[in-house]
């Protein structure tokens, strides 16, 4: 499934089927519109062989440069990254975590400074609400339509009460804490359907 804009969008396949083709088809119809912007490919270290491959014919289209950047470097990359704008394909999306990890928090910055971004995904649903909200923040600022986790948690009703024995001093006392689990029956289905009413097929 896809879900595109303007501004960016998903590619949620399966593994093997294609994502990385895909995206080059993506690349190709959104060049023209960020001439002369740079190209970011943020991915992890293991596909950096896989993305290699596409640079000389992303060369061709007509970005001012190409970075080839690993998703655990971003915290050294984005800060010296230019507001400048251009095309941001992220890669292995469910890989995001939460938006107070490190990863997560400039991966939402490095968004910020780029006209398109284009998010890759084998397992948008697998990581729960969190991950795939943050996934579709990333992919198109707001698309996630909630403003924190545990609001759309609350919403589609996949909070627990988590209970275990803490010790303090010489005394051991019980300690509730809210935990975000991913939602199941009914509630699986409503997420579903939140998310699948923001899919299109269409870069327009």
């Amino acid at each position: 499934a896809a879900a595109m804009s303007c501004a960016g969008g998903i590619l949620a396949l399966g593994c093997g089927l294609g994502k990385t083709l895909t995206t080059e088809v993506v690349v190709n119809a959104v060049a023209p519109r960020y001439f002369g912007r740079p190209l970011i490919i943020a991915t992890t270290l293991t596909a950096f062989g896989a993305w290699k491959e596409y640079i000389p014919r992303f060369e061709k289209l007509g970005f001012s440069e190409i970075f080839l950047v690993s998703i655990d470097s971003l915290h050294k990359f984005e800060p010296g990254f230019p507001s400048n704008g251009g095309v941001l394909i992220y890669d292995e999306g469910h890989l995001l975590g939460a938006v107070t990890s490190r990863r997560t928090k400039h991966a939402l910055k490095l968004r910020l400074k780029v006209d398109f971004c284009l998010l890759l995904t084998g397992t948008l649903f697998h990581g729960g609400i969190v991950r795939a909200i943050t996934c579709m923040n990333l992919a198109v600022p707001g698309l996630g339509t909630f403003a924190s986790s545990f609001s759309a948690a609350s919403y589609f009703q996949c909070i627990e009460e988590v209970t275990y024995k803490e010790t303090r001093g010489d005394k051991t006392i019980d300690v509730t804490r809210h935990k975000i689990v991913k939602p199941t029956g009914e509630h699986h289905a409503r997420f579903q359907e939140f998310v699948a009413r923001r899919f299109v097929c269409a870069l327009a």
